[in-house]
């Protein structure tokens, strides 16, 4: 029964990716499934990627081509400006592209993504490295598919050992991904043990079972690709959840995952950018800000932050990047307001995040008493929370500050210097303002918010 069912989701599968190829075909024409059926030989495509696929290998549709094929039903967004095919889809356009362009062709988009990837992803973070590697796979399971299924084994056979479950249920994909070129070089078992594993990894006893059933076992071992590969006793408990190691960052909102030192410098920056500017930065701004070559390293970290809840985007659409408020913290900021009227926004776009200020290491608060500084509406019971000042000869003029005055306490004034002095301005015309020596006043701190409740 369970055989039928799957059977039955092939047959579906494959017909939903028939259609969605013939429609394309219908609607843009032979030179657009051309440049389809190129696109899809990497695992990811980006716009620039599959630019430099159309100037290559399919000049003759128009430039148009790219942004169709990648907003068409054939691709699906993964990323910020990231983009895959679903597996059926990408097995039928590979075939069509054999029967056109023959073996010869394969080989030359092989040797093409081989030195994409050597040129473009040179960084050494995991995120690049893991992306590197899968474009590499990619382009040696049509051209030298016994050297991948080694490759593959043996990293499986590494991360079952170490109980490293997201790394295994990741290798299992891939192999899935290679399927159409693995079984053509006689490689069912790998297939086999990979969905097996993946079965394993989710807790699907069941599914497991029928799946290691399939191979020749040698107490409790397959061997595959000239490498032995254990076959887990209690494929539903094996794994311990494990995850990799992170860079503890100065910031992070509470109840979500925490950022590697990449990832966590990325959003550091957005956050700045789009507080600063008002608007999302675009991907060759975050390339220069990283000081990055290759776009898929910033679309790669960006789709890590958006899975771990940090920033959202609206998919479809350039430079829509928003910063997302945790879940137990934040003020929502609803909209603009300026001296006429402002249409407030309709979605929560930003969100005000006090923790800084309050959590910020040698911030203190100091309540205040009287009236002289009504006229910069800071009113008697205000709490002002202040942040210290290491060096004051690097206080700019005209900041509010507390200021200990020799002999005479604590106060709060703007602050001006006049070469060796200081004056002290209220915020209350009937109080005079005071002049001293700099040598007379020590600066405590100077405002960075006023609560009022």
């Amino acid at each position: 029964m369970a055989d039928m069912i799957a059977l039955s989701n092939q047959e579906r599968t494959m017909r939903v990716a028939v259609d969605r190829i013939v429609g394309f075909a219908k609607q843009f024409g032979e030179a657009h499934l051309n440049l389809a059926c190129h696109a899809a030989f990497p695992l990811v495509l980006t716009p620039d990627l599959l630019y430099q696929i159309w100037a290559h290998f399919a000049p003759e549709a128009p430039w148009t081509a790219v942004a169709r094929v990648l907003l068409s039903r054939l691709c699906r967004q993964v990323g910020y400006e990231m983009y895959e095919m679903d597996i059926a889809v990408r097995n039928l356009l590979l075939k069509e592209l054999k029967e056109q362009f023959g073996r010869e062709r394969l080989d030359e988009l092989a040797e093409f993504l081989m030195d994409y990837v050597a040129q473009q992803l040179t960084g050494d973070d995991s995120d690049t490295q893991n992306l590197r590697e899968a474009q590499e796979w990619t382009a040696l399971s049509y051209t030298r598919p016994d050297d991948v299924a080694w490759e593959l084994a043996e990293r499986l056979k590494a991360r079952v050992k170490q109980e490293d479950m997201a790394e295994v249920f990741r290798l299992a994909s891939l192999v899935e991904t290679f399927a159409e070129p693995l079984l053509e070089a006689g490689f069912e078992p790998l297939l086999i043990y990979s969905r097996g594993m993946s079965s394993c990894v989710q807790g699907d006893l069941e599914g497991a079972t029928v799946q290691f059933s399939k191979l020749q076992q040698q107490e409790k071992q397959v061997e595959i690709a000239g490498v032995s590969l254990d076959i887990p006793l209690e494929p539903y408990s094996v794994f311990s959840k494990k995850t990799p190691k992170e860079t503890p960052s100065v910031y992070r909102p509470p109840g979500r995952e925490p950022l590697t030192q990449a990832q966590q410098e990325l959003y550091d920056w957005l956050v700045e950018y789009i507080r600063t500017s008002q608007h999302a930065p675009s991907i060759r701004q975050m390339m220069r800000a990283m000081n990055l070559k290759n776009p898929i390293v910033i679309q790669t970290r960006l789709e890590h932050l958006r899975v771990k809840r940090y920033i959202d985007w609206t998919k479809g659409k350039a430079n829509t990047i928003r910063i997302l408020a945790n879940s137990t913290g934040g003020v929502p900021i609803l909209g603009m307001v300026g001296n006429g009227l402002v249409e407030p926004f309709t979605d929560v776009i930003e969100y005000l995040d006090l923790s800084r200020l309050f959590h910020q290491p040698g911030n203190f608060a100091l309540r205040v008493t009287g009236d002289g500084m009504k006229e910069y509406l800071i009113a008697e019971g205000d709490v002002v929370i202040m942040r210290p000042i290491p060096d004051p000869n690097q206080l700019k003029n005209g900041l509010i500050v507390a200021a200990r005055l020799e002999g005479r306490g604590t106060t709060i004034r703007r602050f001006y210097r006049m070469d060796d002095r200081v004056r002290l301005e209220s915020g209350d015309s009937k109080y005079a303002p005071i002049e001293l020596s700099i040598n007379q006043v020590q600066i405590q701190g100077v405002i960075v918010g006023v609560w009022r409740e």
